[in-house]
């Protein structure tokens, strides 16, 4: 098992993230999780990334809700805006507007980074998606 992670997107601060030793996940950790199959035609379909693994932020856990209203995720004291379309104008997939709350076994992965590929599109997903959790070890400074 790799016991270090390279983060090289702006999705996540850069560095090196190594594995944590508790690996349930709680609101705020980082997770390196496997793409999604929904998430596939975009990421690859694209050419965004070649990839198999995702760096994301656990913004929420089972029983917690989020909220879609005008291009916007809110959840708590976060917001996360919504694109329509990409960098090439191609359009995103949204969510509808309302209320949605995490279902058990699932967590809502955002970075809280305006560019940022994640649960915004899709909402939450399932936690066997998880590889493992890390924890930041070696960050690049964000002024770099």
């Amino acid at each position: 098992m790799d016991l270090f992670y390279i983060n090289t997107t702006t999705s996540c601060p850069q560095g090196v993230y190594i594995v944590a030793i508790d690996q349930q996940i709680h609101v705020g950790d980082y997770v390196i999780m496997r793409v999604p199959e929904e998430m596939e035609p975009y990421i690859y379909g694209r050419h965004w990334s070649d990839t198999t693994k995702l760096l994301k932020t656990v913004a929420g856990i089972s029983g917690e809700s989020f909220e879609i209203k005008d291009h916007t995720l809110i959840m708590q004291d976060h917001v996360a805006h919504i694109q329509s379309v990409d960098d090439g104008n191609l359009p995103l997939p949204q969510l509808a507007d309302g209320n949605y709350i995490i279902a058990p076994q699932e967590f809502l992965a955002v970075s809280w980074k305006d560019h940022s590929f994640d649960g915004r599109y899709f909402g939450a997903m399932d936690q066997a998606l998880i590889i493992k959790k890390v924890v930041p070890f070696l960050m690049v400074p964000s002024w770099l």
